[in-house]
């Protein structure tokens, strides 16, 4: 026999026999005040019963150690979260990508057409057009909105393609 078995009988004939002296004593009523004390004394005995869980660790969280394939290039790995987070909402591409793609953008003019920054963006204006240029605007503000969708895919393909041709 289990310990658990073992112990749930011995205290079920220890309220059988709880509820008989109180009978025997004060009646009826002396019964049912021994059943309800019993009954919670078995309850709380089949609580002991139970094991409790063991404490959650404290400190911070263990990190796992991640290989990156691109460990060694931080920057590109910048660049690769900026366009992952895109498409995500209006907001994350107006906190994240569109300064990651502008400053990658105007690099690219930079050092293409031998201009200083101030100059490049009125370049690259011409070059991607203007269906694309509200995709890299500078100035323009940033989106409240976090629930709707981002850049779309076309359109991020098609302004990635620009920024590679320059």
């Amino acid at each position: 026999m289990t310990r658990n078995r073992l112990l749930l009988g011995f205290g079920v004939l220890f309220a059988a026999g709880f509820v008989l002296v109180g009978y025997s004593l004060a009646g009826a009523g002396g019964a049912l005040v021994a059943f309800g004390v019993a009954w919670t004394g078995v309850l709380l005995g089949m609580r002991l019963l139970v094991p409790t869980p063991a404490e959650p660790p404290t400190g911070p969280p263990r990190r796992r150690d991640v290989t990156l394939e691109n460990a060694a290039y931080p920057a590109f790995r910048q660049i690769e979260t900026a366009l992952l987070s895109a498409g995500r909402s209006a907001r994350d591409y107006d906190i994240k990508a569109r300064r990651v793609i502008g400053r990658l953008a105007v690099s690219r003019v930079v050092a293409a057409h031998g201009v200083g920054e101030d100059e490049a963006w009125p370049v690259l204006r011409a070059h991607v057009g203007e269906r694309l240029w509200p995709w890299l605007r500078p100035t323009w503000p940033p989106s409240g909105d976090a629930d709707g969708g981002g850049v779309d895919a076309p359109t991020l393909a098609a302004l990635v393609r620009k920024i590679e041709e320059l």
